[in-house]
């Protein structure tokens, strides 16, 4: 069964050792990457391997996360918010409203909401 991941800022330096982590290792031969950053041109090199999906999009664009986020069924969220006062949640909500995400960690993603 293929399984589905979202990377959120697919272009960092960290999500880009998962992606060459998941995409070399025979082990997730059965794993298919949307890879969601926003410039998918810094990506272009993976744009035809048959097991990518190039997304391009801004986190701060709630409806760029929700579509990113459909047929998901996991979630690694390679930012981190330096904001002052950003908070992080230990859980992601697949699109919605409330999305957040721990940075850096992979979540699956509920069916329930």
């Amino acid at each position: 069964m293929i399984k589905n991941i979202l990377i959120m800022a697919a272009n960092g330096q960290i999500s880009r050792l998962i992606e060459n982590q998941i995409l070399n290792d025979d082990q997730f031969a059965n794993v298919h990457l949307t890879l969601f950053l926003r410039h998918q041109s810094r990506l272009a090199q993976l744009a035809k391997n048959p097991r990518v999906t190039l997304v391009e999009g801004s986190l701060d664009r709630l409806d760029d996360v929700k579509k990113a986020m459909v047929d998901q069924d996991f979630v690694f969220v390679g930012v981190v918010d330096h904001s002052k006062g950003s908070q992080q949640n230990p859980k992601c909500h697949c699109g919605d409203e409330g999305w957040s995400c721990a940075a850096g960690d992979l979540y699956e993603c509920s069916r329930d909401l």
